[in-house]
């Protein structure tokens, strides 16, 4: 995971570098464009359901989320508003008290409790996807020491590269990966309220984990704190 990361953020700078390449222009004396932001962002936080199948509890504060993600970030002129689209990453990590069991015939996948008694330090669903953010963006005047009010609303579809369970703890480690009824696809809305370089952002499904009918509909949605890197 760690490679993974580290090369995603290498193809993030990259795309960034390439992305901002213009052709000179003649420059305009009258009117001042407004400046390019936040093209490169990373997001970290928690994620949820809205509801649970029955007997299941998440612990939400292990229930954690990744982002990171690079904008072509197009002002419309000298407006307050832009319109960016990028590409980015998302991890995320469901830690709960149950584990994921296919039936005999691997076409629906429940989420069974574990059994009392057994204590584990690690017992979570990641589901990683490469995303294609984009965004409607509006950013306030300078209001001090070069600090603006930032809103933005958005769209992020994304493609499943990886899925696996991890259990540690209680002498158990192991890992299962690629789940074959989890959504190889997830969208949904976005939004982000910031100040200067720093955030506050929100994710919501607007499909669900599994495929339809392979599994309980559970629509995940994430909060988190985020920094403009650049």
């Amino acid at each position: 995971m760690k490679n993974l990361l580290t090369s995603l953020l290498l193809c993030v700078i990259s795309f960034t570098a390439f992305a901002q390449e213009t052709k000179p222009s003649a420059i305009n004396k009258h009117k001042v464009k407004s400046p390019k932001l936040d093209r490169v962002l990373i997001e970290a936080g928690v994620c949820n359901f809205p509801s649970l199948p029955t007997g299941m509890t998440l612990d939400v504060s292990k229930s954690r989320m990744l982002a990171l993600e690079s904008f072509n970030d197009k002002p419309f002129g000298s407006s307050p508003f832009s319109f960016a689209w990028g590409i980015g990453f998302t991890s995320r990590n469901f830690n709960s008290n149950c584990q994921l069991v296919d039936d005999s015939l691997g076409t629906f996948t429940s989420w069974v409790p574990i059994q009392n008694g057994v204590k584990l330090d690690v017992n979570k669903l990641s589901v990683n996807y490469i995303d294609i953010p984009l965004e409607l963006r509006y950013r306030s005047k300078v209001i001090s020491n070069g600090k603006r009010i930032k809103f933005s609303a958005g769209f992020k579809p994304g493609y499943m590269i990886q899925n696996h369970f991890k259990v540690m703890g209680s002498g158990i480690k192991y890992k299962y990966y690629n789940w074959a009824n989890i959504n190889k696809w997830h969208y949904g809305i976005t939004g982000r309220l910031g100040y200067g370089r720093l955030g506050l952002s929100m994710y919501y499904g607007m499909n669900t984990l599994f495929k339809d009918g392979r599994g309980p509909a559970m629509t995940p949605y994430s909060i988190s704190l985020s920094i403009s890197v650049y």
